[in-house]
């Protein structure tokens, strides 16, 4: 395990199983009979996630043979305008401070070479979509978007990305999960597979209050992330069950927390997961519809798009 000063880290920890006390070698046979289909979905929200967690995590799945769906974010590295939700989101600070400083750690100033860390993910196997344009302003400003605002932020992301990574994204998911029904009706003009922009237990076809569906299918993140237990101490790692998709972080579980990570992979494996891409778990013949509004996560500050 990694050793820290950080108390709630030594917390965790001592929480988390030995991965070898029971049960086969993950790269054995499951100790589960039955096979169960889940997803990972990787967040990358900062420059320091991209050149050091990114890797990191990618190199991990590559070890187990896990397939991953990365997310990577385009415009400015604007992590700093993060400050101001200290007075804006009860319990920011509080996160802040509990989640060992992964998200205010200094990055080095070296221009990083995005196409060839990309290029990496994708010769593991995993696939790379959009998580957005300037990540830290999409989180603190969406809700007092104009519809130009809005557009501008779509257009920016899709067109970073294209000129960045040579192709166009086949997938997004918004920054925090902060989104509403109007910025996904801008979102369908791109055509996307699949979005996973909103927190539910299950996919879906969006819903407006008129009836009105939209035709990008949302696969939603349907557990805890790591950050959000850490912040009401809930229990981790924990079994994830058939259709489940968790949402790791590259500041997080690629960095400070990357030895958890790995055994709550283990653990999963052990019981009969089968790590897929999230395009692969997509049936959009078999979707319902859900309406979407604004509401509270547990251990996740301010508002965030939810389906009911």
């Amino acid at each position: 395990m990694i050793s820290c000063a950080c108390p709630w880290l030594k917390w965790i920890e001592q929480r988390t199983p030995d991965p070898q006390i029971e049960g086969s070698s993950p790269f054995g046979h499951a100790k589960s009979m039955h096979r169960k289909k889940c997803s990972l979905r990787i967040d990358c929200d900062t420059k320091q996630g991209l050149e050091t967690g990114v890797l990191k995590i990618s190199e991990l799945l590559f070890h187990l043979n896990i397939k991953a769906s990365f997310f990577i974010v385009t415009g400015p590295f604007d992590y700093y305008l993060s400050i101001s939700r200290i007075f804006t989101e009860k319990g920011f600070l509080k996160k802040l401070l509990h989640l060992n400083r992964s998200y205010l750690n200094l990055s080095s100033k070296n221009k990083i070479n995005k196409i060839a860390i990309v290029e990496k993910i994708l010769s593991h196997g995993h696939e790379v979509g959009l998580h957005g344009y300037s990540h830290f302003r999409w989180i603190r400003d969406f809700l007092k978007w104009t519809d130009e605002t809005a557009s501008i932020f779509f257009t920016k992301g899709v067109s970073d990305f294209k000129e960045t990574f040579g192709y166009l994204p086949k997938f997004s998911a918004a920054p925090g999960w902060r989104m509403n029904f109007n910025l996904l009706q801008f979102q369908e003009s791109f055509n996307f597979n699949f979005a996973s922009d909103i927190r539910a237990n299950e996919p879906f076809y969006p819903l407006s209050a008129n009836g009105e569906i939209l035709k990008t299918p949302q696969i939603p993140v349907t557990r805890p992330t790591l950050d959000e237990i850490l912040i009401y101490r809930g229990k981790f790692p924990f079994t994830l069950e058939n259709g489940d998709v968790y949402c790791a972080h590259a500041e997080l579980e690629g960095m400070n927390y990357i030895n958890i990570f790995q055994n709550f992979l283990e653990i999963n494996l052990r019981n009969g997961c089968e790590f897929v891409k999230m395009s692969e778990i997509l049936k959009p013949s078999e979707l319902r519809t859900k309406k979407i509004l604004l509401g509270a996560i547990k251990g996740r500050t301010g508002k965030i798009a939810v389906a009911k």
